[in-house]
């Protein structure tokens, strides 16, 4: 905290499930740009049973 009214944050976040349930890399959008209407054929989001992130956040007090 450099001063009593900024302070910077910086967190790594991993977070787990048994079934696949975060956005992988190739993400959750169709190629269309739609999510339930108008799917391409054999079309499947990619999800994963991990996720990795890291946070920076700054508070700034008025």
């Amino acid at each position: 905290m450099p001063n009593q009214s900024i302070e910077f944050r910086l967190e790594y976040v991993r977070r787990g499930s048994s079934v696949p349930y975060f956005a992988g890399t190739g993400g959750v959008t169709s190629p269309t740009g739609y999510t339930y209407t108008t799917l391409p054929p054999n079309w499947v989001p990619d999800l994963t049973t991990t996720e990795s992130r890291i946070i920076f956040a700054m508070l700034f007090r008025l």
